[in-house]
């Protein structure tokens, strides 16, 4: 820019900070020798209150308050902003609005100490190198260098380094320039070693990086974790894994494996394969997403259909989730035990499931007396159980123990107070098996695999079945 280029751009600049007279702007600009952006670089903020101080002693007396020295020290920050945006200096960009907005971000920025801890972060864990590169770098990110970018820049991986443009922010910039040179660069360094040895110390990852301890030269230690544990060789065996899971995830109900589980797994599969440099096109993800759904509701087959094109990959997890918890308002949780009233009793049942997971039909039923899995069972259906158990042991069968939460009983105690007749075993295998159909091809499901307005009238229908003949054996002298 020539001199007199360069002279305006500063006059212009000087009058925006406030120093509205020839005579003002003059001792700034002869005087002090701020007559270039250069010369703003070589001064730090400490000078321009000094600069202050002796204006108020000059002759005649040129008057800098805290207004003034607010300005200038935001005009310095602009200025070296934009070296670090890797930017021209221009004075018509150096607005009133502009003024404001760096007033403020020195103010931060100055506020915030070289000292301040690192109370966040993971540990490293070698078989989940992933989540600890990003907890780092978000760590790293949340704590601001002198010059105001973020730490995460002394770790940036610069081959994903984006097209920096007009429309680019400000963070972006400054973050993709930052230089790995000069006194800044050198504290953050050790800011950020200091950072990486506390999480790695007790690791194997230490013996990576420990040569560094004295030099602290935290982006090399960096670069050469990488290199250990995501470089070529553990990335080929990272995307064969995710290749292999891939392939062999299916989603069949909420009672075998969660849809949250069955998404959530192929997003990080997925993730996996983009960094791997193999990505998947959204179309590519949908398409995956919804051929591994093998679930034969009519509901959810519907909803498939509907987000079989024109939506991303993220969309079509969001509406099949809704859709799969309308479909399934009562699928088995943790900690909870299902009711006969949530279960279904009519007779379009989807003989694929089982009993809160435990595979369970009209052949082998007396074959789960197992504790482990009898109180997987819904109440209800524990007490036929118990009731059959006891028809066993008075047939001669083996001795059985009936257990359930409330009591203990033997089997031979439950027939003797019960009066059980043979009659109680033939109603657990009318219960079991739905009338029409045959042993071998009847499976009971108690997982709510139908819709809410199926279950209605689950808990009244059981409730009938016990009022004609299941709920208690007839007495002596009743008919």
């Amino acid at each position: 820019m020539a001199q007199a280029q360069m002279q305006t751009a500063m006059i212009d600049v000087l009058t925006k900070c406030g120093f509205s007279t020839v005579a003002h702007r003059n001792y700034m600009l002869n005087i002090q020798g701020l007559d270039s952006w250069d010369a703003y670089t070589m001064i730090d903020f400490a000078d321009i209150v000094e600069i202050s101080k002796q204006a108020s002693r000059h002759n005649p007396r040129i008057p800098i308050g805290i207004i003034k020295l607010k300005n200038l020290k935001a005009l310095k920050f602009w200025i070296e902003d934009k070296n670090r945006m890797a930017e021209i200096p221009v004075h018509t960009d150096f607005t009133p609005a502009v003024l404001l907005e760096y007033i403020q971000l020195y103010a931060v920025t100055s506020g915030a100490t070289d000292h301040t801890e690192f109370s966040i972060g993971p540990k490293l864990d070698p078989t989940d190198w992933h989540s600890f590169s990003n907890g780092t770098e978000e760590s790293l990110g949340t704590l601001k260098s002198k010059d105001g970018v973020p730490l995460s820049y002394i770790i940036r991986d610069d081959s994903l380094r984006p097209a920096l443009g007009p429309n680019s922010t400000r963070a972006e910039k400054i973050f993709w320039n930052a230089r790995f040179v000069g006194p800044s660069y050198r504290k953050d360094q050790d800011r950020v070693w200091g950072y990486l040895a506390q999480r790695l110390v007790s690791t194997q990852g230490w013996n990576v990086v420990k040569t560094y301890q004295k030099s602290k030269n935290a982006r090399q230690a960096w670069l050469d974790l990488v290199l250990f544990y995501a470089g070529p060789a553990e990335r080929r065996k990272d995307m064969i894994v995710a290749h292999a899971s891939l392939k062999n995830l299916t989603y069949k109900s909420e009672a075998i494996f969660p849809f949250a589980s069955y998404a959530s797994q192929m997003m990080g599969h997925l993730e996996t394969l983009e960094r791997g440099g193999q990505p998947e096109s959204e179309e590519q993800k949908v398409t995956r997403l919804l051929d591994q759904i093998e679930n034969n509701n009519t509901r959810l087959l519907t909803a498939v259909e509907l987000v079989s094109s024109g939506v991303t990959f993220r969309d079509a997890i969001t509406r099949l989730s809704s859709t799969i918890a309308a479909i399934y308002p009562l699928a088995p949780q943790k900690g909870r035990k299902s009711l006969i009233s949530e279960t279904e009793t009519n007779h379009n049942l989807d003989y694929k499931n089982s009993i809160n997971g435990v595979s369970f039909n009209a052949k082998n039923w007396n074959g789960h007396f197992e504790t482990k899995d009898y109180k997987c069972f819904p109440l209800q259906l524990r007490k036929l159980i118990g009731l059959g158990k006891a028809e066993i042991k008075k047939n001669g069968g083996n001795e059985l123990t009936f257990q359930n939460n409330d009591s203990k009983r033997k089997a031979s105690q439950v027939a003797e107070d019960e009066r059980v007749d043979s009659r109680v075993t033939m109603a657990l295998q009318n219960k079991i098996v739905p009338a029409g159909e045959s042993e071998e091809t009847s499976m009971v499901s108690y997982d709510a695999d139908q819709s809410q307005s199926e279950t209605v009238g689950a808990g009244s229908a059981f409730g009938n079945k016990r009022q004609h003949g299941i709920a208690r054996p007839k007495g002596p002298g009743e008919r």
